[in-house]
């Protein structure tokens, strides 16, 4: 919404009445928004946008349910209306800005436009169909919702607006419903042919194995392009590599392969998946491709492959995310680590405002194909690769980024499978808070 005119019309109706179209009363609003929502499908862990947010009633709602939710909002009276309903919530705010030049940047899981296409004007709506593409995350859903009749502050009708974006090349529809009053459309967005590998180092895991390659079967079950499995086995003493073997016959999304290894340390087993990974990425002539990393004591979340694409399609080449601890942790274990990680993040953003957590681990970690063909070899420490692989970066002014949309989980258990690491400072915090004795080993022998 562009024409300032219309912003004045649209300013006055707000300032003498919070709520000029019933949003929230009203029986058809009220079925609409329940219909909208159901349009957009599982929310959880989901990056919202809403094109046109009014007095903030819909984006109330999608913030209930997701992750995070962007609002915006031309109209100056309704964008105050809408910033005070929402906050309560503090994973969703408000933009008061033109759409689309001050639309926040991408990618979105799900962008919402409800009865608000059709009231750009004709240079707004082009640019907002063409930037489309740039916002939405492969494999995200655009949810079109418009009024049928015709109107003066409308220079298009809902059926031109929905018939526009179900022509759009990088657009399917999926669901396209004729409404007495109103248009609906879901509209997704196609998936990349860009492929992944996903490496997974481990040594006497058979206690966490196969629960991390079941939630990575569900990651990978979300998107369409192919995911290829490597798991370094780095010389196991237990049933892992017995597990791994079953677990890899049953892995339909790609290719999958066991590397064996002589016990030469967490640097090495990851260095070596990392090295395949490369090369197979290489011969498939895929510089995009997501070379990704994580534990064998870990669990992604199922939206995790997913964001890794539209981050990549995004442009970022190094991401690293977010890993917290799982449930049966001891409360006094988990605020210990809060704050020491408050402590990193502060540090962190001195010279990067934007992260969100202070991780660069190998449990959530990524890279494109093209980032990890580096002019020296991969670090191999025994313990701690993932430091020495971020130390590679920065030597080589490579962006990193630390996003927390797609938390991987992780065992806190005591005692780890490498000198120092994450199990390493939460024995020294357990010893601290008389969890454990104070002379338990924090590694094996």
């Amino acid at each position: 919404m562009t024409d300032p005119e219309l912003l004045a019309s649209f300013e006055a109706r707000f300032r003498d009445d919070p709520d000029p179209w019933k949003f929230e009363a009203s029986d058809y609003e009220l079925a609409k928004r329940r219909e909208t929502l159901r349009a957009c499908g599982t929310l959880t862990g989901a990056r919202v946008l809403e094109l046109g947010a009014a007095n903030g009633v819909l984006a109330a709602d999608l913030a209930g349910h997701a992750a995070e939710v962007v609002a915006i909002e031309a109209v100056h009276q309704a964008a105050r209306l809408a910033t005070n309903r929402l906050a309560d919530h503090a994973r969703a705010h408000v933009v008061e800005g033109i759409i689309p030049r001050d639309v926040p940047a991408g990618p979105y899981d799900v962008i919402v436009a409800s009865e608000i296409l059709y009231c750009l004007n004709q240079d707004a709506y082009a640019r907002t169909l063409q930037q489309l593409q740039d916002w939405l995350a492969p494999g995200g859903r655009i949810v079109a919702v418009h009024w049928r009749p015709d109107g003066p502050e409308r220079p298009r009708t809902a059926a031109t607006v929905h018939d526009d974006l179900a022509a759009l090349p990088y657009l399917e529809l999926v669901e396209a419903a004729e409404h007495e009053q109103y248009l609906l459309s879901v509209l997704r967005r196609r998936e990349t042919d860009r492929q992944a590998w996903v490496v997974i180092p481990a040594r006497n895991e058979a206690e966490h194995i196969a629960a991390a390659i079941q939630a990575l079967t569900a990651a990978a079950a979300g998107v369409t392009a192919s995911t290829h499995l490597v798991i370094v086995d780095d010389g196991s003493t237990d049933d892992t590599a017995a597990i791994v073997r079953n677990a890899l016959g049953d892995w339909t999304h790609g290719t999958a392969i066991m590397l064996s290894g002589p016990s030469a340390g967490a640097g090495w087993a990851r260095r070596t998946g990392l090295d395949h990974a490369l090369t197979q990425a290489e011969s498939a002539g895929d510089p995009s491709a997501i070379i990704a990393t994580t534990d064998a004591d870990s669990q992604v979340p199922e939206h995790w492959l997913t964001q890794l694409h539209a981050l990549a399609g995004a442009g970022h080449e190094v991401i690293a995310g977010d890993i917290t601890l799982s449930a049966e942790a001891h409360p006094g274990l988990v605020a210990a680590r809060a704050e020491r990680l408050a402590t990193r993040l502060a540090a962190i953003r001195e010279y990067d405002p934007q992260a969100q957590h202070p991780h660069f681990a190998g449990g959530n970690l990524a890279f494109t194909a093209r980032t990890l063909t580096l002019p020296q070899p991969l670090p191999t420490p025994r313990a701690l690769e993932d430091d020495a692989l971020h130390a590679r970066c920065d030597q080589l002014g490579l962006e990193i980024l630390r996003d927390a949309s797609f938390p991987v989980t992780t065992s806190p258990r005591l005692t780890g499978r490498a000198e120092t690491g994450l199990a390493t400072a939460l024995a020294r915090d357990a010893r601290d808070l008389g969890v454990i004795p104070s002379d338990t080993r924090s590694h094996p022998s």
